[in-house]
């Protein structure tokens, strides 16, 4: 067969000089499996449409098309104009010619009002030029134009009956349908053909006993597809008999778009062809070839956790580009335990390791390398004897691992992918895809945790290891990614280092003054002091009924500053410290400045005070002290002589 391609640029040049359908192309990984004279449909429902601008695909899929009209797998109807789809109205059955037929049996024209005088709740349909042919599921055949307003034209069995076709002249003349049977029988059906003995019934005009799909091109012509693959047509004389077959034609099954210069036929290998009348000529019908694709994810240097946006964009031969969901696109991820498809179009990290991501279109293919870190260290590690051993669940799983454990055999079982580590309880050997490999240490528990040593990750999985001596953990690189695994004395140094001189105050005892007024006066312990993230730290004080309460310093000095201030706390126990009265400590404890208190029970009751002033005369002294704008307390000789304050 000889295949021929037309690119967009010589597209109007080639149906000028040979009338064959615009943009047929060859070299496509999606077969063409219907055309409707302009716009073409993919075997995944993809749909081209001819814009102004050439092809473009468009943003819907379609089951059929027909006269610049689709049809979804739902029974939606879009309009294909311009080069975009339109949706037009829902519940449609199927396109039939120039109408279309809906689900509740009404026959309606495409893009206009609902056609008059078909068969009740019709199930096939076909309209051609002015005529409108239309059966229901009792067999009964309407037509309408010539043949009149709604007129039972025949009887049949509804069964039997594969398709309608229709034709008719200007203003109606020459109106005309064919009836294709199951067995291949395909007769005809004239509004002048009448039978004489009785006019009110027509008499089927019989064709040929053989054929297996039949349509009529604008002008009138009959083409049929034969049971042997050829396909014949009529001639003008006679409309009812097939005079010859196009020369060079075989190996069809059915018509899927005919005009007076061409035939768009399927093969029986399920290909589509264009072949043309005049010529001869055969043609391949196929998608376009992918000239260049793209595809761009955000970052390729991911943390387990993260999410990433995939672009993915398509650039046709002699075509526009057009940008793939992530959803609708053939990708494959080479690990998928490590990177998972997000039904949003992003990628999302599962866990540590390198994987590729490869797109595939149109006999191309763009790989991009990922690799994902732990985004923070795991915990479990041990230091023992000179070995750095791993938590098993928790590192495997982290590298995207599946973890099983069998307790009749003692044995845990680590997949991924086709990959299996088996890995046994006291036993200083592993099983790797089926071969033992010895190791430098036992599988063990520690602490509570099942753990294994790390040298595995190396001789197994080719992974480079780093242990740490000043910092006790180890990090584990597998190509460019990393996780750091830590033992019980990583935390012990960082926190040390961190809290510096502040260990020494951890377990001494302070009483609260006004740090806390729900706890004045109560004995408290440092508990804990543990350094946040960003240089801030958190005291931890208990309280002698056990409760703990908690504080957040910015950084170290403001530590100090806090416990150092007797605004706050106090170092000795003020109820030892004062031998005051009760109704004294009650007035100090409500925060409350009465007469007759001396100065040590202004300050512990209401702090120090914002500024003082002291005028002394005649062996008097009196002092005043200012909390604010409105708020004094005066003594004379030493003790509250007057308060003022709101």
């Amino acid at each position: 067969m000889k295949h021929k391609r037309w690119i967009a640029s010589t597209i109007l040049a080639v149906v000028m000089a040979c009338s064959a359908p615009a943009g047929v192309w060859a070299g496509g990984s999606s077969r063409v499996v219907d055309f409707d004279g302009t716009n073409y449909l993919l075997e995944d429902g993809t749909v081209w449409i001819q814009g102004k601008k050439g092809y473009e695909i468009a943003d819907v899929k379609l089951s059929s098309i027909e006269n610049g009209y689709g049809l979804t797998p739902g029974g939606g109807l879009v309009g294909l104009d311009g080069g975009k789809a339109v949706s037009l109205a829902q519940g449609v059955k199927a396109l039939a010619g120039s109408c279309l037929l809906k689900q509740d049996g009404t026959v309606w024209e495409l893009g206009g009002g609902q056609v008059g005088g078909t068969a009740p709740q019709a199930s096939l349909a076909d309209c051609g030029g002015n005529l409108t042919a239309s059966m229901n599921p009792s067999g009964q055949i309407y037509a309408d134009g010539k043949f009149g307003s709604g007129k039972l034209v025949a009887a049949v069995n509804a069964e039997s009956v594969v398709s309608l076709r229709a034709t008719s002249g200007k203003d109606g003349q020459d109106s005309v349908f064919v009836v294709l049977y199951r067995t291949g029988k395909l007769e005809a059906y004239d509004y002048l053909g009448f039978d004489r003995a009785d006019l009110t019934k027509y008499v089927p005009r019989p064709i040929v006993e053989d054929a297996v799909s039949a349509d009529y091109s604008r002008s009138g012509m009959l083409a049929v597809v034969r049971k042997d693959g050829t396909v014949w047509h009529n001639d003008i004389s006679n409309k009812f008999k097939l005079t010859e077959a196009y020369p060079g034609l075989t190996g069809a099954s059915e018509i899927v778009y005919f005009s007076d210069s061409y035939l768009v036929l399927r093969m029986q290998d399920g290909k589509l062809e264009a072949y043309e009348t005049g010529s001869g000529k055969r043609f391949e019908m196929e998608l376009p070839a992918v000239e260049e694709l793209k595809m761009e994810l955000e970052a390729t240097d991911l943390a387990v956790g993260d999410k990433v946006h995939v672009s993915i964009e398509e650039k046709w031969e002699g075509m526009a580009a057009r940008t793939v969901p992530l959803a609708e696109a053939n990708v494959t991820i080479e690990k998928p335990s490590l990177l998972q498809k997000l039904p949003d179009g992003q990628l999302k990290a599962l866990a540590a390791g390198e994987t590729d991501v490869t797109v595939v279109s149109g006999g191309q293919s763009r790989t991009v390398h990922v690799t994902i870190s732990s985004n923070q260290a795991l915990e479990g590690g041990a230091y023992l004897d000179g070995t750095m051993y791993l938590p098993l669940k928790g590192t495997f799983k982290e590298l995207g691992y599946s973890v099983a454990w069998d307790s009749g055999s003692k044995t845990f079982t680590v997949k991924q992918g086709s990959r299996v580590i088996q890995l046994k309880q006291g036993s200083a050997s592993a099983v790797v895809d089926g071969k033992p490999l010895a190791m430098p240490g036992k599988v063990q528990t520690v602490g509570g945790t099942a753990v294994f040593p790390a040298a595995l990750l190396k001789s197994a999985l080719g992974a480079s290891l780093d242990w740490n001596s000043s910092y006790q953990y180890m990090t584990v690189t597998m190509g460019k990614a990393v996780m750091q695994i830590t033992t019980p004395r990583t935390d012990q140094i960082i926190r040390q280092e961190k809290l510096g001189g502040l260990t020494r105050l951890i377990g001494k005892s302070y009483w609260i003054n006004h740090f806390d007024s729900d706890y004045r006066f109560q004995k408290v312990t440092i508990e804990d002091i543990y350094p946040e993230q960003g240089g801030s730290f958190t005291l931890y004080f208990r309280l002698v009924s056990g409760k703990l309460v908690s504080h957040t310093a910015y950084d170290a000095s403001m530590v100090s500053e806090l416990l150092g201030n007797s605004e706050n706390f106090l170092t000795a126990d003020p109820y030892k410290t004062y031998k005051w009265s009760q109704s004294t400590w009650s007035l100090v404890k409500q925060e409350k400045v009465a007469v007759g208190m001396n100065k040590e029970q202004v300050l512990l009751s209401w702090g120090r005070p914002s500024s003082k002033s002291v005028l002394s005369s005649r062996g008097i002294t009196v002092e005043t002290w200012s909390y604010g704008y409105s708020n004094y307390v005066t003594f004379t000789n030493g003790k509250v002589g007057a308060v003022y304050g709101s």
